[in-house]
């Protein structure tokens, strides 16, 4: 990716992209529709498309890690590391904030 990028957009359709279906679970999401029939025989409903379209996200996010950062396993595992370290931050701002 040229140094010129600063952002990627990427559409996320789960009713193009049928991936999702076989994605449930190897991605968590945030849990919201988890006492409601979302899986890919599941009626179409609102919930349903959410939760394919949280889990597309987490898909995409996974490739984007692997293209443009993992460029070596060195890297690989410094980006592993450093996703740990923020969501550790992040949580603790959040836990902070809540506080407050």
């Amino acid at each position: 990716m040229p140094e010129t990028v600063h952002h990627v957009v990427v559409p996320v359709d789960p009713q193009t992209d049928p991936s999702w279906m076989g994605l449930r679970n190897c991605i968590q999401t945030d849990g919201v529709h988890q006492r409601d029939n979302v899986g890919h025989k599941a009626r179409d409903s609102p919930e349903k498309w959410s939760e394919a379209v949280k889990t597309l996200k987490g898909k995409f996010i996974l490739i984007a890690i692997e293209r443009f950062l993992c460029l070596t396993e060195q890297l690989c595992v410094l980006v592993g590391k450093n996703l740990v370290t923020m969501n550790r931050f992040f949580f603790a701002l959040t836990v902070a904030v809540q506080l407050t």
